[in-house]
């Protein structure tokens, strides 16, 4: 099983990323990426509606490529970005010219890309630590998780008469929850007190970073169901507000928490 969350950004309200690059020694120009709302991988530009039945225009497209195109659109290269989910590292290659690097990274580049050191003059840069706005999560699990759940809202209003007929308008779709608790998250992802320099971006961020405003992505294989949901949070799950594990004793363990999703599913890949 495995289970990555990602949250979308908006460098429109987040900030640019902006950098200096460098080809051959020699700086070539500022890359700069002032617009555009991102998931760090996920393809979010379409999306299929909870009901299987349309496909909505979502609008939110992965951040690799278009760090590829920002590279190119400056550099003479051309440039490969990946990300490993193993390392959780972001890694930039360039053909057709035999190095580069990058320098004078902006607050949110340092976020978002990860090169914090100084980088020479090569053809591969691997960075130094995880991005923001992306979780790898300890077991990869979903529990108190259900299907498909409609929530329960204005459905429509019905009217009996004197002689027992009822009459009724109602919608034809409500919006359907996504409630679930990922289990057994350790404590370096799960406050920003105990996040280590090589992975900063916790939950507690994330929850900071979202709230019930800006979408998430759990991205979900358990070996039958492989699916990416794309949700929202609601106004009660907005709320950073993890559960630490009992022990056999029955006290609170702070080595590891769970953590409760309370949101809307707005569709799926």
């Amino acid at each position: 099983m495995t289970l990555y969350v990602e949250t979308g950004f908006d460098l429109e309200a987040q900030g640019p990323i902006t950098f200096t690059l460098t080809e051959n020694g020699i700086a070539v120009g500022v890359v700069q990426m002032i617009a555009g709302k991102y998931f760090l991988t996920i393809d979010g530009t379409t999306i299929t509606r909870p009901d299987f039945e349309t496909v909505l225009a979502f609008g939110w497209a992965p951040f690799l490529p278009a760090l590829k195109a920002a590279l190119e659109a400056v550099g003479a290269g051309t440039y490969t970005v990946t990300f490993n989910p193993v390392t959780q590292r972001i890694a930039i290659s360039v053909t057709g010219v035999a190095t580069f690097s990058m320098s004078g990274f902006n607050a949110h580049a340092l976020k978002v890309l990860g090169y914090t050191g100084v980088l020479g003059n090569a053809a591969l840069h691997i960075a130094m630590r995880a991005p923001w706005y992306r979780i790898q999560t300890n077991l990869g699990m979903l529990t108190d998780f259900f299907w498909d759940e409609e929530e329960d809202g204005d459905l429509g209003e019905e009217v009996i008469a004197h002689d027992a007929t009822d009459s009724a308008i109602a919608e034809d779709e409500l919006p359907v929850k996504f409630d679930a608790v990922l289990p057994h998250e350790p404590r370096a992802i799960v406050w920003n007190e105990f996040a280590s320099t090589s992975t900063p971006f916790t939950w507690q961020r994330l929850f900071r970073h979202v709230r019930n405003v800006l979408p998430l992505c759990l991205d979900f294989s358990d070996g039958t169901i492989t699916r990416k949901f794309f949700i929202r949070m609601r106004r009660e799950g907005r709320l950073f507000a993890p559960r630490p594990r009992p022990t056999p004793v029955g006290k609170n363990w702070w080595e590891a928490a769970d953590i409760a999703i309370m949101a809307r599913r707005i569709g799926h890949t």
